[in-house]
């Protein structure tokens, strides 16, 4: 439940934020988020492979884990607005109708990522108490 309602208010506070302008989404924030989740990929192969060679360093675990969880949920949160962006540019330039699954698709995706992003940094909370 607590990831639900944690996917839920993350979703809404983007939501005000990118409808207030308080986030731009422009070319510079493309680049940022493009360049965020690339190094975040590189950081999950990194980890497979400290994971598959029986490496001693985890990312995913105790307070690395928590920091890369908060990390995680930001992308995700960047990656709604760059939907919400998606969507407002496929009204206003009038995209067909059968184009809008993508959207769809999108914001489906990227609340996943936010879940379970949430559902690591709770498992993790709890293992360590």
């Amino acid at each position: 439940m607590q990831a639900v309602l944690g996917t839920t208010a993350v979703f809404a506070g983007v939501l005000v934020a990118y409808k207030t302008r308080l986030i731009r989404v422009d070319r510079r924030f493309y680049r940022f988020v493009a360049g965020a989740a690339i190094g975040f990929l590189l950081l999950i192969i990194a980890n497979l492979l400290f994971a598959a060679f029986g490496g001693g360093l985890c990312f995913r675990t105790g307070g690395l884990g928590i920091v890369f969880g908060i990390i995680g949920v930001v992308l995700g949160a960047c990656f709604l607005a760059l939907d919400f962006k998606q969507v407002e540019d496929g009204v206003k330039y009038g995209a067909p109708r059968e184009e809008s699954w993508l959207a769809a698709f999108g914001l489906t995706l990227s609340l996943v990522w936010i879940y379970t992003e949430l559902l690591r940094l709770i498992t993790i909370s709890n293992q360590a108490q």
